[in-house]
């Protein structure tokens, strides 16, 4: 989890310096002023997101027995990622308000608040505080579950049932 959460942090920087080049080649630049201040909390959230994602990742890794089963399991779980990004990115008002402290869906929401709206310093810091502990909670539930489930042999394993297991 730590060496993807590096390589999509240096991944994001070549894009940011890709684009800031880009800018000022085309004498683009006095436009990034504007958008400076919602960047960087981009950058921090999108790491807190990314975080929460693999925790996910991480718990579904913890259910699987076989490849076939991460297959199976994975499917409800990236529709699921794909509602939450779009609300993220879609949602406007007091929805886009809601949005911001959801995990996930906060990665995307409270840097498009930042960027559009006056918001205070204690939001932003909540929302990952928020963040921040929905991936401890779903690294503990992961490591939870494969703790219980290593000597479980057959076919995959539902979380009902992992969660049942004895120690």
């Amino acid at each position: 989890m730590l060496g993807n959460t590096i390589l999509a942090m240096v991944q994001l920087a070549l894009y940011g310096g890709a684009a800031l080049l880009a800018l000022n080649l085309t004498d683009t630049a006095d436009l990034v002023g504007s958008i400076i201040p919602a960047s960087g909390w981009f950058l921090v959230f999108f790491l807190f997101g990314f975080l929460i994602l693999a925790a996910i990742w991480a718990v579904l890794g913890s259910l699987a027995s076989r490849p076939e089963d991460l297959n199976n399991n994975s499917t409800p779980v990236m529709a699921l990622i794909f509602a939450a990004l779009f609300v993220g990115l879609f949602a406007s008002g007091q929805l886009l308000v809601v949005a911001s402290y959801l995990p996930v869906v906060s990665s995307v929401a409270m840097p498009i608040r930042v960027l559009n709206s006056p918001v205070a310093l204690w939001e932003p810091l909540l929302s990952l505080v928020i963040a921040l502990a929905a991936a401890v909670a779903l690294l503990h539930v992961g490591e939870k579950i494969y703790r219980r489930a290593v000597m479980q042999g057959g076919g995959a394993l539902s979380l009902r049932k992992a969660i049942k297991l004895e120690q």
